[in-house]
């Protein structure tokens, strides 16, 4: 499906007449260790949100390719790792949508990448459900999909951690040309990591696991969306 900023005002109006939902990426700027691109949390939600927009016919949004950051880990000390803060997030997602909603789009599936951006897009939510009584906002985050769950359990122990084994699968398979294959790497330590892994081991990781990760990704994706499922509804 078309990206809106790719498209004219004339086309999305013509979307609008039949369409009110929009897929939303978003994700972060943010250290993944040496062998990982700061991209990563952005690729894999823009990547998982065409796949649905395509799927479901509906329009993509601009990502949002700035999170929150400042998480209990000090990624700040990583060169490159850029974060909003709290405040700054909450009315970056207020007002995007908000945009939208002034043009008609009622339903927003947000498309989330960064674990550290969900408290505040639930906090964002809340004041648009006080200023537009019809508007329906989901929140999907690929590694709380119970098929990608049970996937990473039989990998390992705390596979789907920060630029750990899944997601360096996940990298593997998706924008493998950003990948600096021999520089991964394992790390045990969950807050002054010295490499960027979080408590896991990226040397695990091969791109036919990538491959089956994405493909769970995808088919528990369109499950929930076609069944109707309201339990991402925010």
């Amino acid at each position: 499906m078309a990206k809106i900023e790719e498209l004219s005002f004339n086309e999305v109006g013509e979307y609008l007449a039949s369409n009110k939902t929009i897929v939303i990426p978003i994700g972060s700027t943010e250290q993944h260790s040496q062998a990982l691109p700061l991209s990563t949390d952005t690729l894999i939600a823009e990547s998982i949100a065409s796949k649905i927009g395509e799927s479901m016919h509906w329009m993509i949004g601009p990502v949002i390719n700035i999170g929150y950051s400042d998480v209990p880990q000090p990624f700040m000390k990583f060169s490159g790792t850029i974060t909003y803060s709290q405040e700054t997030l909450i009315l970056v997602i207020n007002d995007y949508i908000s945009s939208l909603y002034v043009h008609g789009f009622r339903k927003f599936f947000v498309v989330n990448g960064h674990g550290g951006n969900n408290k505040f897009i639930k906090q964002a939510v809340l004041i648009l459900k006080e200023k537009y009584h019809d508007i329906k906002v989901y929140l999907h985050n690929w590694w709380k999909i119970e098929e990608v769950v049970r996937f990473s359990d039989s990998v390992g122990e705390n596979c789907l951690n920060h630029a750990g084994t899944i997601e360096t699968a996940l990298a593997l398979v998706m924008f493998s040309d950003k990948v600096d294959k021999d520089k991964l790497t394992k790390e045990y330590n969950y807050i002054n990591t010295e490499t960027g892994v979080i408590d896991s081991d990226q040397t695990l990781a091969t791109e036919a696991m990538g491959g089956e990760v994405y493909k769970l990704i995808v088919e528990g994706s369109l499950n929930l969306l076609k069944n109707n499922n309201d339990s991402l509804l925010l």
